[in-house]
């Protein structure tokens, strides 16, 4: 904001974060530039002195979802693919950033945890599903799983499903994005489990699977197939490295 502020006056910005200063990145502000939802933002303090005092940190990126693969700042990391090794206790690299999708991979103060939203939800519910029941099963499908909800960048459902109530207000609640696909779009994706009920009323094999995988784009693949539960099924695609 300053450096924006300055050029609209035509003056010289002073930048005072240590970090601008020494020309290192600034963590919390690439997470945010990346899409990536941080965890716990104090630990930001102690991977930034770590960068300040040139002591090599640790990242775990296997999707490079930060960029820093083949760019300047690439040498001040020590790449470590395997999530299990990257928390492993390391009193020489106790500083870290660990980027994934899992739920509560160890958090530490010297371990920058962040979620790159790539997770999409799709859901299918019976007519006048409440709100609460779709919310708790989306929860327990994602906890099952090992996936943290910080993860989630939206929700799918089939276009039939727009007025639906209690699917508008689990996705208000969970302040995300609800997208809808045409029964023709969703009939192009493949589908583990076939419902006879969702071909008589939809004309398509199922909802939840196909929505997750159209709202999670190309290359995208399926994480979590259809779980069902009372009124609700839900299943978890996950986007493409490349995306």
């Amino acid at each position: 904001m300053a450096a924006r502020a300055a050029e609209m006056l035509g003056a010289t910005p002073i930048i005072t974060t240590a970090t601008d200063v020494e020309e290192l990145p600034a963590l919390d502000t690439l997470a945010r530039e990346k899409n990536l939802a941080i965890a716990n933002l104090g630990a930001v303090k102690t991977v930034s002195a770590a960068l300040l005092a040139g002591r090599n940190v640790l990242l775990h990126d296997p999707d490079d979802c930060l960029g820093l693969r083949g760019g300047r700042w690439e040498m001040l990391f020590r790449e470590e693919p395997d999530l299990g090794r990257a928390l492993e206790p390391d009193d020489a690299l106790a500083a870290r950033v660990i980027v994934t999708e899992r739920a509560a991979p160890g958090l530490a103060a010297g371990r920058l945890i962040l979620r790159p939203r790539r997770l999409f939800v799709g859901v299918g519910c019976r007519k006048g599903a409440p709100e609460h029941d779709i919310l708790r099963h989306i929860r327990a499908v994602l906890a099952s799983a090992g996936l943290a909800p910080e993860a989630v960048a939206g929700l799918a459902s089939i276009e039939d499903k727009r007025d639906e109530p209690g699917l508008l207000r689990a996705a208000e609640s969970l302040g995300l994005p609800l997208r809808f696909f045409s029964a023709a779009k969703l009939a192009a994706y493949p589908v583990n489990t076939p419902s006879p009920k969702a071909m008589e009323r939809f004309g398509v094999q199922g909802v939840c699977e196909p929505a997750a995988l159209a709202a999670a784009g190309n290359g995208a693949r399926l994480v979590i197939a259809k779980t069902a539960d009372r009124n609700v099924t839900v299943a978890v695609a996950l986007t493409s490295p490349n995306k």
